[in-house]
C-alpha cells in the first residue's frame, strides 16, 4: 500500500515519458491533476474532449489536445497513440 508521495513517485518511476490519455478533462481538478502528473511524473498528457472547455483551464499549453466535443458517445477504437486519437469517437 502506498502511504506517501515519495512511495507514489517510486512506484510510478517507470511511467516517465509515457503518454496518458484523459477523456473529458473539463473540470479544473482534472486539469490540475494532469498538469501535476506531467510535472512530477514526467508523463505526457493527451486531453480528449471539448477544446473550448479544456483550453479555458490553465496550464494546458504543454499538453496535446484533441477536439472531441461529443465525448459522451461510445468510442469505436481504443486510443493507443495520438495519431489514432483524432476523431476516434463518434
Amino acid at each position: 500500500m502506498i502511504t506517501s508521495f515519495a512511495e507514489l513517485r517510486a512506484a510510478t518511476r517507470h511511467y516517465a515519458g509515457r503518454r496518458i490519455i484523459i477523456v473529458a478533462p473539463h473540470s479544473p481538478e482534472i486539469l490540475t491533476a494532469a498538469r501535476e502528473a506531467q510535472e512530477s511524473l514526467g508523463v505526457q498528457c493527451v486531453l480528449v474532449g471539448d477544446r473550448k472547455k479544456i483550453s479555458a483551464g490553465q496550464g494546458t499549453a504543454a499538453m496535446e489536445i484533441h477536439d472531441a466535443p461529443q465525448h459522451r458517445r461510445r468510442c469505436r477504437h481504443p486510443l493507443p497513440s495520438s495519431a489514432r486519437a483524432r476523431a476516434m469517437c463518434s
